[in-house]
């Protein structure tokens, strides 16, 4: 059987331009303010930081992530000028974002540097953090499934399907690997919600179900602050990646637009960066399931705040 790369719906409302950036492991140049970091399960590749951030922010604009995972928004953003914003929820990654904030102060550099404020927080609460953004730059949780661990856990293997570690944007971290790994993330951290197939169809048809916190409508109230705290006409640029579960490929990307025109956003610019790296349990995941469409690309979603809020 011929493998089939995933296509986002997305790509049906708006054609998607492809980046082609070579992998950052570690973090690439930025490694020196974030090795401590490397074990992180999900690591952004900062030369796609760098490109959104040179594109779309102003020296001095204040960039926000409001699930900052290792802090890496807020690492480039303040080397090119800007101010950075970052709110995370874990408490080893909020220690971790305030080692790279130190380094960043007492790196020496020609150019004057932005700054950097982190704040151990839950983005579903941003209104009550912070005033206001000029834009956004994040990337979700990836909520948990029997075939792929969450952005914001430790990396593994799962027990009922050994076939993927799946953790988000690139890397893959095995049972044992770091020992910094946090092994007990917060229990509110959005990652460890799910929500079953009937909700993400709900969806479609513009409902979110049930009457208890689950992976869609804790993200729909994380987007709703977002629109919130964002200066009139700023963008929301969201790095997301489709995932595997039961053999079936979510639309993870469609369903974050979903949630973000529920809240006021309109879609201005659609990306998706190649992933050039693909590693042994993905190969053998699809070598086992090739019926399965490959994963190929992670998708960029530039989205700007309307003036009226739907209701």
């Amino acid at each position: 059987m011929a493998e089939r790369e995933f296509r986002s719906r997305l790509e049906d409302l708006v054609p998607a331009e492809e980046l082609l950036f070579p992998p950052t492991p570690a973090f690439g140049r930025y490694r020196p303010f974030l090795e401590h970091a490397v074990a992180h399960p999900a690591k952004a590749n900062t030369r796609l930081l760098e490109f959104l951030i040179e594109k779309y922010t102003r020296p001095g604009d204040v960039v926000l992530d409001p699930m900052a995972g290792t802090g890496s928004t807020g690492v480039v953003a303040a080397l090119h000028g800007r101010n950075a914003v970052q709110v995370e929820i874990e408490e080893k990654f909020y220690e971790w974002m305030e080692r790279a904030r130190e380094k960043v102060e007492k790196h020496q550099t020609l150019a004057p540097k932005g700054r950097i404020v982190n704040i151990r927080g839950d983005a579903r609460r941003l209104s009550e953090l912070l005033s206001r953004a000029d834009v956004v730059i994040t990337s979700p949780p990836y909520e948990g499934s029997l075939e792929g661990t969450t952005r914001h856990t430790r990396g593994g293997i799962p027990s009922r399907d050994p076939t993927l570690a799946q953790t988000g944007t690139y890397a893959v971290v095995l049972p044992g690997a770091g020992e910094d790994a946090p092994a007990s993330p917060s229990p509110d951290n959005i990652g460890n919600l799910k929500s079953s197939d009937e909700e993400y169809e709900a969806l479609n048809r513009g409902l979110i179900k049930g009457d208890r916190p689950t992976y869609l409508s804790e993200m729909l109230r994380v987007y709703s602050e977002i629109h919130k705290v964002l200066k009139p006409n700023g963008l929301a640029i969201i790095i997301v990646k489709p995932f595997i579960r039961n053999k079936r490929v979510v639309d993870l990307p469609w369903y974050t637009w979903l949630l973000m025109s529920k809240v006021g956003f309109k879609l201005e610019k659609l990306y998706k960066l190649r992933l050039k790296n693909l590693s042994f349990w993905r190969a053998l995941y699809w070598r086992k399931y090739p019926e399965v469409p490959r994963i190929s690309h992670e998708y960029v979603i530039v989205a700007r705040k309307s003036d009226h809020t739907p209701h």
